[in-house]
């Protein structure tokens, strides 16, 4: 019983597979910078809250 095709078969999916994860790996970073500069831009535009005293 020759099982070298079995093999192939796993090694492909194998392939398949880090080729997959090395993909998500660089959307997850390409997203974490998005989110970062998202923050970044959040916190130069709050804009303190001015409370004022009650009867104004």
């Amino acid at each position: 019983m020759n099982i070298q095709p079995l093999l192939d078969a796993f090694g492909i999916q194998e392939d398949a597979v880090r080729a997959l994860t090395d993909g998500l790996r660089a959307q997850i970073t390409e997203l974490q910078a998005r989110l970062q500069e998202a923050e970044m831009h959040l916190k130069v535009r709050r804009i303190p809250h001015v409370r004022y005293p009650a009867g104004r």
